[in-house]
């Protein structure tokens, strides 16, 4: 502990003008110290943005094929100064379920929560509910997916409906309101108001920022809307992949670009009447939000999308061409949406580091990736290369660490609370299965013991419907079995990240990676209901009218 003559700090507070040149740099240098030392001893808080989804194709630290225009340069930026783990994967690819999976550390099968929709179970450990234990107070704001009140944190403000982008509806323990603007926009404000109403409180915190941006249909900011327009966006080698040598599962599904994506209600080709939302009418999400625009919003929304909306019409393309068009409208309108969080990142970075000198933690992930055209696919829930990698980044603010590592080992979802709860100094969390990444002491020998990841999707029949299925990555390979239909994959992802050749049938070896599988089930538990669904249902979702055209 540096100490310091506080009777000289007083006299020099009080009379600062009649000290001499040597006693005022005396001051001078004991208050630097004594600022230095509060800093040391200061617990670490932690903001913890999490996207709905990120392509990892769209983060500049991990992109090849959007480097150029490259719409995360201020989660890059952050990601520069600390740790970037560019081998991060999601367990669940569902929205809702990787949320809790971020707040208790376990997969699906142990928190309970298997597919969007259910309710969390709040009776079981959560990050906040630990960090209260050691003196944090936290927060969450914008989308919040989990059917129950957010009672563990401190302070809440989130989306009545994370479908809503325009003038959305918040709810609190105060009741709901509703804020004009977007949604990035006010769930930023809102992170920015709590912490200037907290100051100066001596809790340490944690916030919790969950944006809805990236969710479908991809609706930017007003701001963004011409972003990109005269752009060609690089295709993906695979748009046109016919996947005829791979599991039925990825035949059998509805989240193909060319055949899945709506040109009016996921596109924007709509008519120039603004919708008027009632009760005797359902509206899709892209029309309650133009129905929840004020005359500004929709007449801006319109005045800008009207030239594409015309060149189409005029030359309506077929085909290949058509397949080409919605690739570009949708990738467009997608990296618009991750543009305007990376601007709020931005703006909150400005923010802290003007209005704070608190040591904090900023973390950048998702839920769950995303394809980006990749075998001609839009959707997510897959334990593909596209959907199951996701961003992860840690870095540090206001605060003597500023260690930059780009670190190559495999993490996973389940390993973000354990960190957090280490970093925090806090050691009363049990029953997960995931590894502290130890970032105040680095040492990659815990990640190199790591074998294998796993994954677990639930939702089947869905909106995608992507058939359930579970399996393991290892550095070497992915195995995945569609166990309803008794269906496997094989990808050797060393020779081919494409995931094109399902080698399943040839490889020799596959016994022995099946019972690799078997027992990292048993060693987490998980042994629900796995069994094959019934032949007469089957043939529905297997046979000619199993593909909604």
């Amino acid at each position: 502990m540096v100490s310091f003559d506080s009777k000289l700090i007083n006299l020099a507070h009080s009379k600062i003008v009649a000290l001499n040149p040597l006693m005022l740099l005396r001051y001078l240098m004991l208050l630097w110290f004594s600022v230095i030392q509060v800093n040391a001893d200061q617990p670490l808080n932690f903001v913890i943005f999490v996207n709905h989804d990120h392509a990892v194709s769209a983060w500049g630290i991990k992109s090849d094929r959007f480097q150029e225009i490259n719409p995360t340069r201020n989660i890059d930026s952050l990601g520069s100064t600390g740790y970037s783990f560019i081998n991060a994967f999601c367990s669940n690819g569902s929205s809702a379920p990787g949320s809790a999976t971020m707040l208790t550390g376990k997969f699906a099968h142990q928190h309970g929560l298997l597919v969007d929709g259910q309710r969390f179970n709040p009776n079981q450990p959560t990050l906040p509910k630990a960090l209260k234990l050691v003196g944090y107070e936290s927060a969450v704001f914008g989308r919040w997916e989990l059917n129950t009140e957010p009672a563990d944190f401190d302070h809440w403000e989130v989306l009545q409906n994370s479908s809503e982008f325009f003038n959305p509806i918040i709810i609190s323990p105060a009741g709901k309101r509703q804020l004009e603007g977007h949604s990035t926009d006010i769930i930023t404000d809102l992170l920015i108001q709590w912490i200037k109403q907290r100051q100066p409180s001596a809790k340490p915190f944690l916030a919790f920022v969950f944006f809805n941006a990236t969710q479908k249909p991809w609706m930017p900011t007003l701001r963004q809307l011409e972003t990109y327009n005269n752009l060609l966006l690089p295709e993906p080698p695979s748009l046109f992949s016919n996947q005829k040598e791979m599991a039925p599962a990825s035949r059998y599904q509805l989240n193909e670009i060319d055949n899945d994506l709506n040109i009016t209600s996921d596109l924007f080709l709509g008519s120039i009447i603004k919708p008027i939302a009632n009760k005797s009418k359902a509206l899709d999400i892209y029309q309650n939000n133009l129905a929840r625009m004020n005359e500004e919003q929709f007449s801006t929304w319109q005045l800008l999308w009207r030239p594409q909306n015309e060149a189409y019409l005029r030359d309506i393309p077929t085909g290949e061409e058509l397949l080409r068009w919605k690739y570009q409208r949708f990738t467009k309108n997608y990296l618009r949406c991750i543009k305007d969080v990376d601007e709020n990142i931005g703006r909150f970075k400005s923010f802290y580091d003007q209005f704070s000198k608190q040591k904090c933690m900023f973390i950048y992930t998702a839920n769950q990736g995303r394809f980006l055209g990749e075998n001609g696919w839009f959707g997510s829930q897959w334990m593909r290369e596209p959907t199951m990698r996701i961003p992860l980044s840690f870095t540090y603010i206001n605060s003597e660490n500023t260690t930059y590592r780009r670190i190559e080992q495999d993490v996973q979802d389940i390993d973000l609370a354990p960190t957090i709860l280490s970093l925090a100094g806090c050691d009363n969390f049990e029953n997960n299965h995931g590894i502290s990444l130890n970032l105040e002491d680095w040492n990659s020998t815990i990640l190199d013991k790591r074998k294998e990841l796993y994954f677990h999707h639930y939702d089947f029949p869905g909106s995608l419907m992507i058939a359930k299925h579970y399996g393991i990555r290892t550095p070497a390979y992915k195995l995945t079995h569609y166990y309803q239909f008794g269906e496997w994959e094989l990808f050797d992802i060393r020779s081919e990240q494409a995931e094109s050749k399902n080698i399943f049938s040839s490889f020799n070896e596959v016994e022995k990676l099946k019972k690799s599988l078997t027992e990292f089930q048993s060693r987490v538990g998980d042994q629900g209901d796995k069994s094959i669904m019934p032949e007469k249902w089957r043939r529905i979702y297997r046979g000619p009218s199993a593909r909604m055209e």
